[in-house]
């Protein structure tokens, strides 16, 4: 090998080292992002949660009240 060709060697092996440190930043960049998109899906999920469970609750309390006002419908027209 000559050292033109050892010097070409040299300078291809410092780009691709280049490029595996950009690789592994962007690899850690990424990895943040999915990690930072998890823990907002897992706030999302637990907040939709929160209000299914507040809304059934409604819902059955409405549900309740209706059945009484049915039965007092039912009452006053039976009479």
């Amino acid at each position: 090998m000559d050292n033109f060709e050892c010097e070409r060697l040299l300078e291809k092996i410092n780009l691709l080292e280049e490029k595996v440190e950009q690789l592994r930043v962007s690899r850690r960049v990424l990895i943040q992002l999915v990690e930072r998109i998890e823990r907002e899906k897992n706030i999302l999920i637990k907040n939709m949660e929160r209000e299914c469970k507040y809304l059934k609750k409604q819902n059955a309390k409405y549900a309740k009240m209706i059945m009484e006002k049915n039965k007092k419908i039912l009452k006053i027209q039976g009479n």
